[in-house]
């Protein structure tokens, strides 16, 4: 009887201690409790980089690359000056003579072109070589697109001066050494102005799609390149002919569409610029060199 009672006794202190024992391994338990795994994607460079306070700031475009650069302002290509002239006239043809001018710009900018723009950019090339090499402006083919530009222009700028109350300008050529541009007014000291003329229907199709078109970007970023200016307006009116002559579209409200500096393209630009006239410097050259050796009486004075 005793011994029954003792193992009764030990059973009792037995089931006690294992009872202590499990409380205090409890926490441990707890503690030492496997999560499950999370999986967790990672952000993309895209998303990790921090989005450019700056305007011209750009993100590297090397893959891996997650920083901010920042392109350095590109300046005018030397020293530019302003020559007071009418546009179309003698003296305007022929301070713009030999050089690449604004509105030629897009014919230059040929990376990844096609073979007929290529052929287009070399025509251009050959007509400021024949202008070097004879000394006198090409002739320029006047359209009536282009004669019914010309003759709208005045009215057009008034238009936009009216609309925007901005006192504008007028200059003839900004010449820099090896480009130069016709601004159709300056604006202030950070801004200038493009006046086109085009049918109602391509306005129209302007004013609905709300973009600066692309077309003239080259001769706008280049203007405000060789300007050293912060944006440029481009105001586009619809024109038409009444009676044979041109005039304003009736019900049909100009489209103006501001730009401001790109920095990364107008670096793109000048660097073509500067491909385009070593290109022409070799053509002149060239041709000198030939016209040596066939005789100095053909040389050109």
């Amino acid at each position: 009887m005793t011994d029954i009672i003792e193992r009764c006794d030990n059973n009792r202190f037995a089931e006690q201690f294992a009872a202590r024992l499990r409380e205090e391994a409890e926490p441990v338990a707890r503690a030492a409790k496997v999560e499950p795994i999370r999986k967790t994607r990672r952000a993309t460079k895209a998303e990790a980089a921090p989005a450019p306070a700056d305007p011209v700031a750009q993100p590297l475009a090397e893959a891996g690359a997650a920083e901010i650069i920042q392109i350095e302002r590109v300046k005018p290509p030397g020293k530019v000056e302003i020559i007071t002239c009418e546009q179309n006239s003698v003296e305007w043809h022929r301070a713009r003579m030999g050089i690449p001018t604004a509105s030629n710009f897009e014919a230059i900018m040929t990376p990844g072109k096609t073979k007929a723009e290529q052929k287009t950019r070399r025509t251009y090339m050959l007509k400021l070589a024949g202008e070097i090499l004879t000394g006198q402006p090409m002739d320029m083919v006047m359209t009536r697109d282009m004669e019914r530009g010309h003759l709208l222009e005045p009215e057009a700028r008034d238009l936009y001066q009216l609309q925007t109350g901005v006192q504008l300008d007028r200059v003839g050529f900004i010449k820099a050494p090896r480009a130069g541009c016709s601004p159709d007014s300056l604006i202030g000291a950070d801004g200038g102005l493009e006046i086109k003329t085009k049918l109602p229907h391509l306005v129209l199709d302007l004013i609905l799609k709300d973009e600066f078109p692309e077309e003239h970007k080259a001769q706008v970023q280049g203007a405000m390149w060789l300007t050293d200016r912060e944006w440029w307006d481009l105001s586009v009116v619809a024109a038409i002919d009444i009676d044979g002559r041109p005039a304003l579209a009736p019900n049909i409200p100009a489209f103006i569409k501001r730009a401001t500096r790109d920095e990364a393209f107008i670096a793109q630009l000048a660097s073509e610029i500067d491909r385009f006239n070593t290109d022409l410097d070799a053509i002149v050259a060239e041709m000198r060199r030939r016209m040596e050796a066939d005789g100095p009486e053909l040389v050109a004075a």
